[in-house]
């Protein structure tokens, strides 16, 4: 919204800082915060970029933590150095606490011939950013992680509306199972870290 009409974005601003009010006024214990896409505040594909990226840092620095939605293959960040990158950024942006509130890789590649959209990407390449993700929520302490998808949606997928197919391609293949419910690496990942006995 800030990149494709400032006017919306300004009037955005306006309505959620009344309903954070509103919300704080009932319940004054609540922490309250609005997801922001890591992947275009990294890496964002516009002009006055430095002005935009800045405009992001303050407004993600007004909430009580900073809540994350990421999915690196959208920009094309693929390897564990270019993950890391990113979450080297977030970390200088802010001293507040992060949580990611949702986040996947793809398991298989994705082409999306309407989009002019590629992404190679492998169940092995998946399982690296699940650890990338894990590792970096355990030494900057995060609130949580969510992973989007558990389970691919090919069924699902099979009743999409037809102008909405395309869209669905970019998630489809991001789960921790597959579409039969085999298990991929980044699910035994998955279990091996959050089965651990707290210390």
């Amino acid at each position: 919204l800030r990149v494709k009409d400032a006017t919306k974005w300004n009037n955005y601003k306006k309505l959620s800082s009344q309903i954070q009010s509103r919300i704080k006024s009932s319940y004054t214990q609540l922490l309250v915060s609005e997801s922001v896409t890591l992947h275009n505040w990294y890496n964002p594909y516009q002009t006055h970029t430095a002005e935009y990226m800045e405009e992001i840092r303050q407004y993600v620095n007004k909430k009580d933590f900073v809540a994350i939605s990421f999915y690196p293959f959208l920009m094309a960040l693929h390897s564990k150095s270019e993950i890391q990158g990113a979450f080297d950024f977030l970390h200088q942006q802010t001293t507040k606490p992060i949580a990611f509130s949702e986040t996947a890789h793809n398991a298989t590649p994705i082409d999306i011939p309407a989009f002019n959209f590629y992404s190679n990407s492998t169940e092995t390449e998946q399982n690296g950013y699940l650890e990338t993700v894990l590792l970096n929520g355990a030494k900057q302490n995060y609130e949580f992680i969510i992973w989007w998808c558990h389970r691919d949606y090919d069924k699902l997928f099979e009743i999409f509306p037809d102008e909405t197919k395309d869209l669905g391609l970019l998630w489809r293949d991001t789960g921790l199972l597959d579409e039969n419910g085999t298990q991929r690496n980044a699910f035994n990942t998955w279990k091996m870290v959050f089965e651990k006995p707290a210390k």
